[in-house]
């Protein structure tokens, strides 16, 4: 007889207001206003929390590395989660539409001033809160990537300026932003008559519904409307 602890591993067990698979939180099923992830679980899943309008306060354990996409999207009364120390992935922003929240990150993996979330080098810009008061908004020059679902459904923001050294701007970024216009200083992209395009000119990214004209013809060089562009 040999013995080896690594068979001997009981499985853990999760509440019913749970959807979990393999340590990896699918779906939370429950009515809480204050729910506490239990511990065990390495992964929440993309759109784990989709729509969860009611929970006021979400616990995270250490033991989270993962935070899918979407995964607290359209939380509405949500004012309260932390990133514990260790998480170490972060997908397209997962706090898109929630309207009051303000986070806690412990994690050293990013970087959270004044509420806007970037990775630790501050090259990727994750989420900027929709409940910001702010009308202008500079990017720092040091972001390469302005992240999906980033600025959405900010009804403050009048003016985004995209920075130098931005390079990828992912769908939806500035989605629902109905006050907003954006100032480019970005050689990889165009904005001409409250549209942004990239340098050839070939692909509409975004219009902004902040530009106050009651028609718009698009460019005869666009072959391409990105997706959400007149969301």
């Amino acid at each position: 007889f040999t013995f080896n602890p690594h068979n001997y591993v009981s499985k853990n067990v999760y509440s019913e207001d749970f959807a979990i698979k393999d340590n990896v939180l699918i779906k939370y099923l429950g009515k809480e206003n204050k729910v506490v992830i239990p511990p065990g679980i390495n992964k929440i899943e993309s759109g784990a929390f989709w729509n969860c309008y009611f929970i006021d306060e979400i616990i995270i354990p250490e033991g989270v590395r993962s935070i899918g996409g979407d995964a607290f999207i359209y939380c509405d009364k949500l004012k309260k989660l932390n990133i514990p120390a260790s998480v170490e992935k972060i997908g397209d922003d997962p706090f898109a539409g929630s309207d009051h929240l303000d986070i806690i990150n412990e994690s050293t993996h990013f970087s959270l001033i004044n509420q806007v979330l970037f990775d630790s080098a501050q090259k990727r810009l994750i989420h900027y809160g929709s409940h910001m008061k702010a009308e202008k908004y500079v990017i720092p020059l040091s972001v390469e990537w302005i992240g999906k679902h980033s600025f959405y459904k900010n009804h403050n923001l009048r003016k985004v300026v995209i920075t130098e050294n931005v390079r990828f701007i992912g769908n939806n970024a500035f989605s629902d932003c109905d006050n907003i216009t954006l100032e480019n200083r970005s050689p990889n992209f165009v904005y001409v008559d409250g549209s942004l395009l990239n340098r050839e000119q070939t692909t509409l990214i975004h219009y902004s519904l902040g530009t106050d004209q009651d028609e718009y013809v698009i460019p005869r060089s666009v072959r391409t409307i990105g997706r959400n562009s007149f969301w």
